[in-house]
Parts: structure tokens; sequence; C-alpha cells
């Protein structure tokens, strides 16, 4: 796809309400923008078959399918190769930066039907369940949290 190309669609994927943009979509499209030659309906293909091979239908489960048993882990050698911002990359290489291991644990939730929310910090990004605000995990180390394991790490 021609680079102005895909950011128009970005652009259109992105605007209107923040609610309503598909995640998944979203990043890929950003990813056509800026590195090209990226396969969609494979991407999108990994995280329909992540949701899956997910049995227990539940953000510890979601975690512990994807962290322990997959082997989604946060690049700590090479924490700033731009492969760690690309989605199909990270699918592919199971390692990226905290925001796009969220977005790979959100993404696959909502299709295992698992509310996963993405949780800002400073210099940092956790995940939470949707119907339980005390349980939380770290998307980088894939290890669960608890509200003063949150505060620790912050």
């Amino acid at each position: 796809m021609d680079p102005a190309e895909a950011l128009e669609r970005f652009e259109r994927l992105v605007e209107g309400d923040p609610a309503l943009v598909p995640l998944d979509h979203a990043a890929l499209a950003i990813e056509e923008v800026l590195r090209g030659g990226v396969d969609e309906a494979g991407a999108l293909g990994v995280l329909d078959r992540l949701a899956e091979g997910c049995t227990e239908r539940s953000f510890e489960g979601l975690r512990h399918h994807l962290f322990d048993e997959v082997g989604f882990l946060g690049d700590r050698l090479h924490y700033d190769d731009p492969e760690n911002s690309f989605l199909q990359l990270v699918l592919t290489r199971l390692r990226g930066l905290p925001i796009l291991l969220a977005t790979v644990m959100i993404e696959v939730g909502r299709r295992a039907g698992v509310g996963v929310l993405g949780i800002g910090m400073p210099m940092h990004f956790l995940v939470g369940d949707a119907r339980d605000p005390t349980s939380l995990a770290d998307p980088f180390t894939g290890v669960p949290l608890d509200p003063p394991g949150a505060r620790a790490l912050f």
C-alpha cells in the first residue's frame, strides 16, 4: 500500500469516538504507515488463534495463556528496537514494548470474551481486568499484580 494511502486509512480508523477505535486494525495501520508490507489478515488471524487457544476465559487465564504458555515477554535486551513497536512483528517474535504487549492482551481478550483494560502509568503500561479493578498484570513481564504491587512498580 502506498504510504499516503496507509496514512489516510489510519486517520479514518482513529477519527471519532476513541472507544470505537478498533485497536488491532489501528495498530496494524500505523505499522503499515511506518514500515509497510503488513499482512493484516495474517496478523488478525494470529490474534484469533491465540484467543482460540485460551481455554480458561478469565483475566488470569488469559494472562497465563499469553505469558506463561505462549511466551510473550518484554524485550529487555533490545528495548528500543523499532520491531518492539509493531504489532505484526510482536506477534511473530513474542517480544515487544509494554503498550504493544498490552495491545495483544486486550485484543486476544476481546476475542475470547475477557475484558482487558489498558492502564497508562508514567514510563510504563499495565493491563487490568475490566470486571475486577484489583486484578492487574504487567504485560512486559507477564507477572500478575495486585494494587500494592502496582503501587510498588509505580
